[in-house]
């Protein structure tokens, strides 16, 4: 076990989570009416995600290693062309940006749990976070598909 690897593993997961309560945020703030189920849904992944991140920098603090808080310029784009977007895309659209959203989450975990010089209890960490967004997946995915059978 390395725990230079490990901790980049775990800080560019924060990144993930990181990026994940941004774009749900956006979400939440794009949303028109207010009592939509689908606010309830998007504060939901918004939790789950700041509950990752904490458990997270919990294993950073435990192993000694540094929390990396730099963005990277990618990242700012897609903030910017977000930020740009959000306002003129319809729900379905919006739902579909969120979906490919967790794709890209699922994706970093898979990638992450790939690596063999993960400990046992940050890699058994890893696996239960994967499996719970894989729910989450499936729900934003089911909103997705709903809107449109509805559209």
């Amino acid at each position: 076990m390395d725990n230079n690897r490990t901790a980049q593993v775990l800080n560019a997961l924060i990144k993930v989570n990181d990026e994940r309560i941004i774009a749900y945020s956006r979400a939440v703030k794009a949303v028109r009416n207010k009592s939509s189920s689908l606010l309830q849904v998007f504060n939901c992944m918004i939790a789950e995600s700041q509950q990752y991140r904490q458990e997270l920098v919990k294993k950073l603090t435990e192993m000694n290693a540094e929390i990396d808080g730099h963005t990277h310029a990618l990242q700012d784009i897609v903030h910017k062309v977000w930020n740009d977007l959000h306002h003129r895309i319809t729900r379905k659209d919006k739902l579909s940006l969120c979906e490919i959203e967790e794709i890209v989450v699922l994706k970093a975990y898979e990638n992450a749990l790939s690596k063999n010089d993960l400990d046992n209890h940050t890699a058994r960490t890893l696996a239960e976070q994967h499996q719970e967004l894989k729910i989450s997946y499936n729900i934003i995915k089911g909103c997705a598909n709903r809107s449109a059978v509805l559209n």
